[in-house]
């Protein structure tokens, strides 16, 4: 007769190795998970304001009006006349003749950049009725390290790119 025991399973011992071992692949893969993070956080909004972009140039021919993509203001109501495109966020509106949004009406609000994500540029791009801009106008995305990540441009013609 046999007395071997049939009991199976971990031992203490055993539990705690294999945790050890996760929790160091953890601590190593955390840094690029957190970059990965950022990194699309940037692609999403500059990919956003690049359709907003094409979104104001679409409209501007629909409405046979000029069409204002800007840096909003604190109240969400206007352009803010600055260059700084994250801290407020931006605006989509109908300018009709004029060429900023305070002769004409708010479209769409964009909230303000995902933290780490700053958005520097010119003071806004004008689409004119026939869907080409006023100037060129060029959009620039810094992430979280201070380097240049891309950028939105808006050609003479009115088309939008993403670099």
């Amino acid at each position: 007769m046999s007395y071997a025991s049939k009991e199976r399973g971990f031992t203490l011992m055993e539990l705690m190795v294999v945790i050890g071992i996760v929790a160091i692949m953890a601590a190593i893969a955390a840094p690029s998970f957190s970059s990965m993070i950022n990194q699309n956080r940037l692609t999403r909004t500059k990919l956003l304001l690049a359709n907003d972009m094409n979104m104001a140039r679409s409209e501007s021919i629909k409405r046979s009006l000029r069409m204002v993509v800007c840096p909003s203001n604190a109240g969400l109501t206007d352009c803010s006349g600055g260059t700084d495109w994250a801290t407020n966020g931006w605006l989509i509106c109908n300018a009709g003749t004029a060429v900023n949004c305070t002769a004409g009406t708010v479209v769409v609000v964009r909230a303000p950049a995902p933290r780490g994500v700053a958005i520097t540029g010119s003071t806004g791009a004008t689409f004119r009725p026939i869907g080409t801009a006023v100037s060129p106008q060029t959009i620039t995305f810094t992430g979280g390290t201070g380097a240049t990540t891309g950028y939105v441009v808006v050609a003479n013609t009115g088309s939008v790119s993403t670099l």
